[in-house]
């Protein structure tokens, strides 16, 4: 969430607030995107209805907005507890958040939804619960044994070899899989495969983005309304995933003239700039993102990996470093460090 939002709540008459229903959220008088002012417009009005509040949710999930996304879902969940989606969509919003720990609950409770497993099983990973975690996984692949992303967080769960035949079982179903290069990069390092690994990490750098495709129906909307924003970071890594690095840039450089105080874009746009060759926009991107968002691991992980590309070894570190130090479990950082010279 961008440091210029100060989000507040208000008991809005008609709110039902005395039935013990979570408030909704109120917009920030410097919102600045038509889509999601008409959204709160029509939630005002409709803030005891559940698929209105859902919509607010969706739209400003769909605009990086994830802290009050996640209550405007929590309201309709209350206000309709028999639609799973709306926690499946509270429990994905937290996780974007970066608060995996308050997602266990509500993905717990939407296991109806399709995906809902794999998506626990993943914040299980990322709140430091590795063992839950695997269960998940192991129920999916049980069920799906060609599940890619079940057999890349499985993978992520165990060590050494095991995690490696994990981790190769999921690039085998999906060879252009980014994230399960770089988990089997820095297994690879810690099994004494120095070779496999820096290879691993040079494919890595040129399929970062990719992913295997999930059916997932309740986040449909969220991705549509994504796609529509010229703002949101989905749509250009969409254009990424197609090749289009131009087209992402462009994307993300309208929205941030718009609004610049959006760190998960100037994030974002450090690894396109250094595929477009534009070393010194790809350090100004890196700046603003910490200036803005010192604890932005993923700013700190694609300038490090710029770094080593180019060879800049000592800001490649200092990156790194700090990708390491905030988010210890990082693989990519991790496993990029290992291939920087010793000093």
């Amino acid at each position: 969430m961008t440091r210029w939002l100060t989000w507040t709540v208000v008991v809005l008459a008609g709110c039902g607030t005395g039935r013990g229903l979570p408030e909704l959220p109120v917009m920030d008088a410097e919102e600045r995107s038509a889509a999601v002012r008409e959204a709160y417009a029509a939630a005002a009005g409709g803030a005891n209805d559940a698929a209105v509040v859902a919509r607010l949710g969706r739209t400003l999930h769909a605009h990086s907005r994830f802290a009050v996304a996640a209550r405007a879902y929590e309201r309709a969940a209350a206000l309709d507890p028999a639609t799973p989606a709306y926690s499946y969509l509270r429990g994905v919003a937290l996780a974007a958040d970066g608060r995996a720990a308050e997602a266990v609950a509500p993905l717990r409770a939407a296991l109806a939804v399709q995906g809902a497993r794999v998506r626990l099983g993943e914040t299980l990973v990322g709140a430091g619960r590795p063992a839950e975690a695997r269960k998940e996984f192991e129920a999916v692949l049980a069920t799906d044994a060609n599940n890619a992303r079940a057999r890349y967080g499985l993978g992520r769960c165990l060590e050494g070899a095991a995690a490696a035949a994990e981790l190769e079982k999921a690039l085998q179903l999906f060879p252009r899989y980014g994230a399960a290069r770089a988990a089997l990069a820095e297994v690879y390092g810690k099994l004494g495969r120095g070779g496999e690994a820096e290879a691993m990490m040079r494919e890595y750098e040129l399929v970062r983005y990719a992913a295997p495709p999930m059916h997932d129906p309740a986040m449909a909307e969220v991705i549509a309304l994504a796609a529509s924003s010229g703002e949101t970071a989905r749509a250009a890594a969409e254009f990424e995933k197609q090749g289009k690095t131009a087209e992402a840039v462009a994307l993300l450089e309208r929205a941030l003239g718009e609004n610049p105080m959006q760190g998960a874009a100037w994030a974002q746009l450090i690894p396109l700039y250094g595929r477009l060759e534009q070393f010194g926009k790809a350090e100004a991107a890196y700046r603003q993102a910490i200036s803005q968002q010192p604890r932005n691991v993923a700013a700190h992980v694609n300038f490090g990996l710029l770094c080593v590309r180019a060879k800049r070894w000592k800001e490649a570190r200092l990156a790194l470093e700090a990708a390491v130090e905030l988010a210890p479990g990082n693989a990519e950082a991790a496993a990029a460090l290992k291939t920087i010279p010793a000093r």
